[in-house]
């Protein structure tokens, strides 16, 4: 049998599109082709991705106007508001991508377009935002962790200014480095034949040069990024874990000491907002590392099995795995706003003051 060749998938896409190109495979003797289509195409990417992203919008888009009412942005908003942009980018783009491959492939819509080409060329985009998504977290972690290694010089090395510079540039470093693919790949005009009439149709043309580009972003975007961004979040985790752990043990020491001294409860609810905020960060990076974990897995895997790839042996398997797999970094771009929720105080009086009516904000307890 032969089966349509799938585009490299690179990194947190949650899409598989098709090129125009059929190479030869064997049967998956594991997955068959009609389990792979409704496990793959119908459950998880036309139905659970698509309602977890749709989520994930509504979620940044509160998350950006929240922290745009919150008023002038400081040095830890600037990382969380240049996070929800890039995944709000992240989720859009990649919903009209998928949205044009369901149009592709379920409903007959003709068009001088070749819908998976077209919906293959929108997908670099959010792959880009992904990516930026990812550094912006790892630098939030290093930012908390900074707090706690450093705490009386915190203030003088990540200013307001710096953090918004910090953010500017992995927008445009993110840029500068998918410029190649974005110029590399072009729409060409190909014969196409239906049943009512032959014409010319746009289709992705992939030049050899495209190819390797591809190939050693794969290489970059799902190993050395995923595994760079991996090792220094969980390092500022660990960091941040141990200070939580010395820290409640030194309030449980001082608790006495404290609750005689006057201005003692200032400090303490100084203290216990300290704590929240490490607290949010810290469930940040625990949700970043777990989404990102079975996507190294995966690659792992493919080393130790040749044939448990994309275009061998175990083929129909791996995509299904991997579309799976794609879930975890959809839901670490959607459920922010419930920590935020949950930890940021400011967060909530701001979303309470967009949200609820007026009488309802007198029973808020801030």
């Amino acid at each position: 049998m032969t089966s349509t060749s799938h585009s490299l998938d690179l990194n947190q896409t949650g899409l598989t599109t098709k090129t125009v190109i059929t190479t030869p495979a064997a049967a998956d003797p594991l997955v068959s082709d009609f389990v792979y289509n409704l496990v793959s195409y119908v459950i998880l990417r036309s139905g659970v991705q698509v309602v977890l992203r749709v989520f994930g919008i509504c979620a940044n888009v509160i998350n950006i106007l929240v922290f745009l009412k919150a008023g002038p942005v400081d040095s830890v908003t600037a990382g969380f508001l240049g996070l929800a942009v890039a995944d709000l980018c992240f989720l859009m783009i990649f919903l009209a991508s998928i949205a044009l491959i369901i149009m592709d492939k379920s409903f007959v819509v003709y068009s001088k377009i070749d819908l998976s080409s077209l919906s293959f060329v929108i997908s670099m985009y959010p792959i880009m935002f992904g990516d930026v998504s990812y550094l912006i977290t790892t630098y939030l972690a290093i930012q908390k962790a900074c707090c706690v290694a450093i705490p009386l010089r915190f203030k003088n090395v990540f200013t307001r200014t710096r953090s918004i510079a910090v953010v500017i540039f992995t927008y445009v470093v993110a840029l500068v480095y998918y410029c190649p693919i974005f110029v590399s790949m072009a729409l060409d005009l190909q014969p196409f034949r239906s049943t009512k009439s032959n014409s010319v149709k746009l289709y992705l043309l992939l030049s050899p040069f495209t190819r390797e580009l591809l190939r050693l972003f794969r290489l970059i975007n799902k190993t050395i990024i995923p595994f760079a961004t991996q090792s220094v979040v969980i390092l500022c985790l660990a960091l941040l874990t141990t200070h939580l752990r010395r820290s409640s043990k030194f309030r449980q020491s001082m608790k006495a000491i404290k609750s005689s001294n006057a201005k003692g409860g200032n400090t303490d609810v100084a203290d216990v907002k300290g704590l929240r905020a490490i607290q949010s960060v810290t469930l940040m990076s625990a949700i970043f590392v777990a989404s990102n974990l079975p996507d190294i897995c995966i690659n792992i895997a493919t080393m130790l099995v040749p044939e448990f790839n994309d275009r061998k042996f175990l083929n129909n398997l791996y995509w299904v795995v991997e579309e799976s797999s794609n879930i975890f970094p959809i839901i670490n771009s959607s459920v922010l706003i419930l920590i935020y929720l949950k930890y940021n105080s400011g967060y909530y009086k701001q979303f309470s003051k967009i949200f609820r009516r007026p009488s309802e904000l007198k029973k808020v307890k801030l």
